[in-house]
């Protein structure tokens, strides 16, 4: 009984807590990688947050957390969340993704949202919340456009946010 309690202790805590990287680039590559790698440097004005979990009711207030925390500690000027590895978003995430955006607008702060798979981007608009203005296809295609110093957002006559995944 005990070994039950303790797995289920260790699984809600997993639950709870997903897993989050803060992203950099290598110098020797140019690659994206946790910036507690050595050889791995931030990029100026832009911080970059790497979500490997689903986003449900448990976990995205950590997120929301570390994000606040994230900008409070940095300033940057654009956060952009990575969610390649965000296989699912439940309706209370989705809820949360945009209180975010608006503590993050009200902070001068950009928000994007790189490489999203469609099945979240399904799950986003089915709790009414379209991205669309805030999706980049590429990480680097964000960084690019959000991380020149003016203005924000992207460029008058930039591209803009794309989406490059194919539904």
């Amino acid at each position: 009984m005990v070994g039950v309690l303790v797995s289920l202790g260790g699984l809600m805590s997993r639950a709870v807590k997903p897993t989050i990287a803060w992203l950099g680039r290598e110098r020797e590559t140019g690659l994206f990688a946790d910036l507690h790698e050595d050889g791995v440097e931030a990029i100026e004005g832009v911080s970059i947050v790497y979500v490997s979990d689903e986003l449900f009711f448990a976990n995205v207030g950590t997120l929301r957390d570390v994000v606040i925390a994230e900008v409070d500690r940095n300033a940057p000027r654009a956060v952009v969340l990575d969610a390649e590895a965000v296989g699912a978003i439940d309706t209370t995430a989705a809820d949360t993704l945009r209180k975010l955006i608006g503590e993050l607008e009200d902070r001068d702060v950009t928000f994007a949202i790189s490489r999203l798979i469609p099945e979240a981007r399904r799950a986003l608009a089915s709790a009414g919340l379209d991205l669309s203005s805030h999706e980049y296809g590429r990480t680097e295609d964000a960084v690019t456009e959000l991380g020149s110093p003016s203005p924000r957002g992207p460029r008058p006559g930039g591209s803009g946010p794309q989406q490059d995944h194919e539904e």
